[in-house]
């Protein structure tokens, strides 16, 4: 309670601290060995703490003498005579030799400690004072005649000068008379500093604790001895002390008290101590207790003191007793058989020689060999015995042992390792090498895959430190435990360290514990409680302390501004209820009711009211404090303003509110297939929540050729009202300003607003306003807009929960469109899965056909013989039929190449007359074979385009085809040539191209003038429902199996292509089936014709049908044997030398061993194409640069380039024009001969 006080006071001591006053404390177990000292015992002795842990009073290290310079014996030391007689030992002087050679006077203190039911003490406890003299201090005696002082005084006074503990007198006004050192150190003041001055002033901290029994005694006159206390002063603040405090009244003959003697003796290190040493005691008895080797005690008259687990199952099971009947009982009683055997003699001999015996034994009663290591200590005799009666049986025992080591060794908590110390030649330890570790050490040390390695190279830069201890141990034999921080490692190591072996092994082990989160804690509680310290001075919270005994309220300045009180208000519970809302007074007085009464902690929320109405929201905590007797007596806890939390919490219900809005929102709007019938519940939600009346839901739509906005739902106007606004502009009023800006417009105060959109809202009596686009990828949908009429402005909250509600309507609408457009498009996908399902059928029957009567008659000329005229018509058969195949293959490359923009045109002026003749010779034996009348017409033969001569006969041969296909026997096929001039009928040619980004191919003239082409057949027809769809790929009216017509359907899509290309364009009509139907192509003219020979709109190429071969030596490369035979028989008619390889390999070989005049090779072959061996041949040094034709089935343009750029210099594609590359050969190797 003095600490909680002192922080409300603020008040500080300056701190004084008094090492020199500090006992020594030397604790010792049974055998004599000290196990701990503190600093302050080193210091006193002069030795270092490493010297004294491990040292022994029966081997001491000093010398020691009494008063009159004789030596001190054994028995006269204060722990031994301690530990035999069972009762404390005080007040022994003692002259002790320092290292130095200096002799120090000591007073020693002997307490013998004991555990719970037990007569021989674990350890003592040795308290030692440096008594050497001093000077006297005489400050302090104003308040006392010194003259009248009797010679009890004066003995009183040589008291106050040697004593080592704490003594004063205080007179029974409690001011300080006198004080001695000690004291004054504990209290961290000098002795000057009490004289006068009242308990309360030197010891405000405890003044409240102290007080009433100094009181006590004064008044009863009665002693208070021996009272313990404990708590924190000045003298070493933040640490927690322990004192044991005696106070005898001070009486004249009269009896009446004249003030009170006080001893006060500092405990707090040797509670410590104790419990060290009981941890350490129980970690003794624990060992004992895991061996599996049996232990006893024997004190010096022979009985049984102690037996570990071990010992108590071999005695009984050797005499049948229990432990609780042979503990007390002597080794004679027990075991009378040893009497007089090697047993007794070598027990005594431990005994009184001090000296550890082994022997072994045996058990005559049971023919049992035992093995027994006997260690004097102090109290008699610690004995360890084993049973080894068969050497077999003892084999397997060590087996087992060995085992359970291991498996503890593997199992333990602590690390343990077995090291060899390395020393260099000099006999210094300078490193150790880890021979064994168990799991643990890994986890301990972080150390990882250490067995065969060295601590430095495991750790480079580890403390030369750890090199002496381990060392020292290795060497000595010398058990060590300490503690120790590895800064190399970061890490502290609890060290129990002991040799393996003898001196000459080197070898010791290490049973350690990584204590650094120990350490740590430590550490963290020191900065922890000082933090603590300053943060209850420096913490703007309120705090409050409650003294139930005396009903004192005390409150911190903060405490007092959070409920609206001046600093130097005066505070009472009545003052702290009535501070309260009077709503939360009775609830909160029974929460502090409570927590008195059950002992539960103090927890609640209320509301202040300040006095000038302020209101606002506090949470408290605390805790009452309970005497020994259960009464409360005093309540402390803490205060702190909540009143921004409280608001945020009933911000976030609102939120809360308006996101489940939203997302019923979107749910209604997921399964809502109108969205926009869901807006009107949308705003019933919206209204309650944010006091809505009007709701305008303005959709895009075409109007007059122009879009508008037109209102599709509403709330809160009448009928006349929503048709007055039926359709508004884009800019009008502020739905139309919203559509034409595209962003969220929001209007308060409506009714004084200038804006001058707001005329309409402002006649409908609305007060706020907000409009938002409906948007949705950038493209706008609509508005919607929310009015109120009752308030006249909306939160930025609101304004985002109106925007977020229309965002999701646009999203749904966008989806509903999505939807149905995605419907629309899965239909259209089952009708082009349909098409090309056709389109792959007619295709298989197209490719099918022809080859019918190929194969069919190659078959017959290979089995019969016919005459020349039946041969010749099968032959033209065969070749009819291959070039329908050829053909097929041209077209559906064409769509390819028209589909990536890959067409190949040669412009140059054209002869439109010319490209019609051209054509009509090429269908007219089709014509003729079903008796079909050709009529041409042609009005203006002069009229030229600016084209592709080759890609113009194209069209009109398709047009020509399609009308002879379709045409019955004995029908009729136009074509007609003239000029027209319409203008818009360019245009239109224009636009359709420029609206299906058809590119041209090169430029056409602008020209106002068109050349037009119809073709008109009296055949079929076409049908109304399929006439929109004739010149699409693939599209055929009829897609049956029993069609009368064959064909791919991709002629007319090829013209149409070529025409655009052109700049033109062609359309096709039909009166209906059965009617005929006419095509007709309009091309632009040129403006300034040439005069163009025939000649000219020819091809370039040339049949050479005289071409001699002859000694022309060509290489044929070409893994098709077929393919590979048909050419050679044919340029060996030529005249030419073949030679022939199957794949490039072979051909390479031919090279190296000669030089052909020309290499023709195919390209697709397997493991090396024709690419890469035409890329060999033109980068090797050793082959003469060649001439090289390419002849392959890849057709395409992109082919043909690929194989220039590869190093052919001709490609032809298959099936071959044989004179063509035979003149191509001829070509070839003439150029060569002249080159070289």
């Amino acid at each position: 309670m003095s600490q909680i006080l002192n922080v409300f006071e603020g008040d500080r001591l300056q701190q004084v601290s008094a090492p020199e006053t500090t006992p020594g404390m030397v604790l010792q177990l049974a055998d004599g060995t000290i196990a701990a000292c503190n600093p302050r015992a080193a210091e006193i002795l002069g030795y270092t703490t490493e010297q004294l842990i491990g040292a022994t009073t029966f081997a001491p290290l000093w010398q020691s003498v009494h008063e009159d310079g004789s030596p001190f014996e054994l028995e006269e030391y204060p722990a031994i005579a301690a530990w035999r007689s069972r009762q404390p030992v005080t007040n022994v002087v003692m002259g002790f030799y320092r290292p130095d050679g200096k002799l120090a006077w000591l007073k020693l203190d002997a307490q013998p400690l004991f555990q719970a039911n037990e007569s021989v003490p674990y350890s003592v406890v040795t308290t030692i004072w440096d008594v050497t003299p001093e000077q006297q201090l005489t400050t302090g005696r104003s308040l006392l005649d010194r003259e009248a002082l009797n010679p009890q005084l004066i003995e009183l006074e040589s008291i106050y000068t040697t004593a080592p503990i704490g003594l004063c007198f205080v007179d029974s006004g409690l001011r300080f008379v006198r004080i001695n050192r000690y004291l004054a150190d504990i209290n961290g003041l000098p002795i000057s500093a009490h004289i006068g001055r009242t308990l309360r002033e030197i010891l405000p901290e405890q003044a409240d604790e102290l007080e009433p029994l100094y009181r006590q005694a004064i008044a009863s006159g009665e002693p208070r001895l021996n009272l313990e206390f404990h708590g924190i002063n000045r003298a070493q603040p933040g640490v927690k002390r322990d004192w044991i405090v005696s106070l005898n009244p001070l009486k004249q003959a009269d009896g009446r008290v004249l003030g009170v003697n006080v001893m006060v003796q500092e405990v707090t290190e040797r509670q410590r101590l104790e419990q060290d040493l009981r941890e350490a005691n129980q970690r003794i008895v624990t060992a004992w207790e895991s061996m599996t080797d049996a232990y006893l005690a024997l004190d010096r008259e022979w009985r049984i003191t102690y037996v570990n687990q071990a010992a108590s199952q071999l005695v009984k099971q050797l005499t049948n007793l229990e432990p609780e009947a042979f503990l007390g009982k002597t080794q004679w009683e027990i075991f009378p058989w040893t009497i007089g055997q090697v047993v007794e003699q070598q027990y005594r001999r431990a005994m009184t020689e001090r000296v550890a015996v082994h022997f072994e034994v045996l058990y005559e009663p049971t023919g049992n060999w035992f093995e027994a290591h006997a260690y004097p200590s102090v109290e008699g005799l610690g004995v360890y015995f084993r049973e080894i009666s068969d050497r077999k049986q003892a084999e397997i025992d060590l087996r087992d042992s060995e085992h359970r080591y291991r498996m503890l060794f593997e199992t333990i908590d602590e690390g343990f390792c077995v090291c060899e110390m390395l020393f260099d030649e000099n006999g210094k330890p300078i490193d150790y090498r880890f021979l064994e570790i168990n799991p643990a050490f890994e986890k301990m040390t972080g150390l990882q895959q250490a067995v065969g390695k060295t601590a430095r190279q495991l750790v480079p830069n580890l403390e030369a430190s750890w090199f002496e201890m381990y060392g020292k141990v290795a060497l000595t034999g010398e058990t060590v435990r300490f503690e120790n921080c590895s800064e190399a490692m970061n890490r502290w190591f609890d060290v129990n360290a002991f040799r393996i072996g003898e001196a000459q092994d080197r070898r010791f082990a290490i049973l350690f514990t990584n204590i650094s989160d120990r350490k740590h804690a430590e550490a963290a509680l020191q900065s922890s409680e000082e933090r603590l310290r300053l943060a209850l001075e420096a913490s703007k919270q309120g705090m409050w302390f409650w003294d139930l005994e005396s009903d004192t309220l005390a409150w911190t300045t903060q405490c007092k501004a959070l409920f609206g009180l001046a600093a130097d208000a005066k505070v009472t519970y009545s003052v702290f209820l009535n501070a309260l809302h009077p709503s939360d007074r009775q609830r909160t007085h029974e929460a502090v009711t409570q927590a008195i009464d059950n002992r539960v902690d103090y927890d609640v929320e209320y509301r202040t009211q300040w006095a000038d109405g302020t209101v606002r929201w506090i949470a408290a905590k605390g805790r009452c404090t309970y005497n020994a007797a259960g009464q409360a007596i005093y309540m402390m806890g803490v205060a702190l303003d909540i009143d921004e939390r409280k608001q945020a919490e009933l911000s976030l219900q609102e939120r809360h509110a308006r996101l489940n809005l939203l997302y019923e929102t979107t749910n209604g709007l997921l399964s809502a297939e109108q969205p926009l019938n869901f807006i009107s519940s949308l705003f019933d939600k919206l209204s309650l929540q944010l006091d809505l009346q009007y709701y305008f839901n303005f959709m895009v739509e075409e109007r007059h050729n122009r879009q508008m906005l037109r209102l599709q739902s509403y709330a809160g106007i009448s009928t006349a009202a929503a048709a007055a606004i039926e359709w508004l502009e884009f800019g009008q009023g502020i739905c139309g300003l919203v559509a034409q800006e595209c962003q969220q417009i929001v209007v308060n105060n409506v009714q004084q607003s200038t804006l001058p959109n707001a005329y309409i809202v402002r006649s409908l009596s609305i007060t706020a306003y907000v409009s938002q686009p409906l948007i949705v990828r950038g493209r706008l949908l609509g508005t919607l807009s929310f009015a109120s009429s009752t308030r006249t402005s909306f939160t930025s909250e609101e304004i985002a929960l109106m925007k977020a509600a229309t965002d999701q309507i646009a999203v749904a609408i966008e989806r509903a469109h999505l939807i149905d457009s995605l419907q629309q498009q899965a239909q259209q996908l089952i009708q082009t899965n349909r098409l090309k399902d056709e389109f792959l059928a007619v295709l298989s029957h197209e490719l099918r056909s022809p080859l019918n009567p190929i194969l069919g008659w190659v078959k017959l000329l290979q089995t019969r013989k016919f005459d020349e005229i039946k041969t010749a018509e099968a032959l033209a058969t065969i070749e009819r039929n291959a070039q329908l195949q050829v053909q097929l293959i041209e077209d559906l490359l064409d769509i390819s190449r028209f589909m990536r923009g890959k067409i190949a045109f040669t412009a140059a002026p054209v002869s439109l007359a010319y490209v019609i003749s051209s054509a009509l010779e090429t269908v007219r034996l089709a014509a003729e074979a079903k008796n079909i009348q050709l009529q041409v017409m042609l009005a203006s033969p002069t009229l030229q385009v600016f084209g592709d001569v080759t890609r113009l006969q194209q069209v009109v041969w398709n047009l020509l085809s399609n009308g002879i296909k379709f045409t019955p026997h004995g029908g009729r096929v136009e074509i007609s040539l003239k000029e027209v001039g319409s203008r818009e009928q360019g245009a239109e040619g224009r636009e359709l191209r420029e609206k299906k980004h058809v590119p041209l191919s090169f430029p056409t003239p602008d020209s106002p003038k068109f050349a037009q082409i119809q073709v008109t057949d009296t055949g079929k027809g076409i049908s109304p429902e399929f006439l929109p769809y004739v010149f699409e790929y693939f599209r055929q009216e009829d897609g049956s199996t029993t069609r009368k017509f064959g064909g791919l359907g991709l002629g007319l899509a090829i013209a149409k292509q070529i025409v655009e290309m052109h700049g033109g364009t062609i359309s096709a009509d039909s009166q209906g089936e059965g009617r005929g139907t006419t095509c007709t192509v309009q091309i632009p003219l040129m403006q300034n014709p040439r005069i163009l020979s025939d000649a000219i709109a020819e091809p370039a190429s040339q049949i050479i049908n005289s071409i001699s071969l002859a000694n022309v030596r060509v290489l044929l490369v070409d893994d098709d044997a077929d393919t590979c035979k048909f050419l050679s028989t044919v340029l060996e008619e030529n005249d030419a030398i073949v030679t022939t390889a199957t794949s490039a390999a072979e051909a390479l070989q031919i090279l190296e061993r000669s030089r052909p005049d020309l290499l023709l090779s195919d390209i697709g072959m397997p493991e090396t194409d024709g690419y890469e061996l035409i890329r060999t041949i033109r980068s090797s040094s050793s082959v003469p640069a060649i001439p090289a034709i390419a002849l392959t089935a890849y057709a395409q343009d992109v082919d043909r380039e690929r194989a220039i750029a590869a190093g052919f210099q001709r490609h032809f594609a298959k099936p071959l024009d044989v004179e063509a590359v035979i003149s191509s050969i001829a070509e070839l190797v003439q150029q060569k001969t002249h080159k070289f």
